[in-house]
């Protein structure tokens, strides 16, 4: 009714219907050796330091480009930085589901530029640094179904084969009752998400480990 001007008051406005009738894409992971091929790239600074975040947080990839530093904590929990996705008086954050308002705990094996007051991490627009990543991964590995969504499955991977249960990667990831949510992860806080970050290690980040990875 709406594509037919029946209707003027468009309910769908802020949906992305492009995809709509399509089936649904079952992205395949990047294997540790792929993920050592892939971080031994030339890629730029920013492109590297994105990558870097998809891979060790599961973060969805527009949720990584929208990261602002205001939303930097480092002081609350000692030893834990984290990125709020939760909005507040000041900033709203647009994410996906009640769920993705959570609160993204950072891996200690990811280096984060000079940590700064204000400003955003990326200067990627909104749906532009997929068009960046995705023609090099296309050449990389030739393999349509290994793209840009792929990091959120290698993610939940790797933790699978560390033993981590499905309960804990939905904590991670946010599939759970999201930290806005007085139920926030069944009442799994910051420390013990951070415990479960941390079984995963990922040495492909160091951009010299393609020359000393194990066969």
């Amino acid at each position: 009714m709406v594509e037919q001007g029946a209707v003027d008051d468009n309910p769908f406005a802020s949906l992305n219907l492009k995809q709509r009738g399509q089936s649904k894409k079952h992205w395949q992971r990047f294997t540790k050796e792929d993920l050592y091929k892939l971080f031994a790239h030339k890629w730029d600074s920013q492109m590297r330091l994105l990558l870097s975040i998809l891979v060790t947080t599961g973060m969805r990839l527009e949720e990584a480009i929208a990261l602002t530093w205001y939303r930097h904590n480092d002081t609350d929990y000692q030893g834990i930085r984290y990125f709020s996705l939760l909005s507040n008086g000041f900033e709203e954050v647009d994410v996906k589901t009640e769920s993705s308002k959570r609160y993204v705990l950072f891996h200690p094996d990811l280096i984060l530029p000079p940590v700064q007051r204000i400003g955003r991490l990326f200067t990627y627009s909104h749906g532009k640094a997929g068009n960046k990543i995705n023609p090099i991964l296309k050449e990389m590995f030739n393999n349509p179904l290994k793209r840009a969504h792929s990091f959120r499955r290698t993610f939940k991977i790797l933790y699978r084969d560390e033993g981590v249960d499905e309960k804990a990667i939905d904590a991670l990831v946010g599939h759970a009752e999201g930290d806005a949510s007085r139920k926030a992860y069944a009442g799994v806080g910051v420390p013990r998400r951070f415990e479960m970050l941390c079984r995963v290690k990922h040495p492909w980040l160091n951009q010299d480990a393609h020359k000393v990875h194990p066969k």
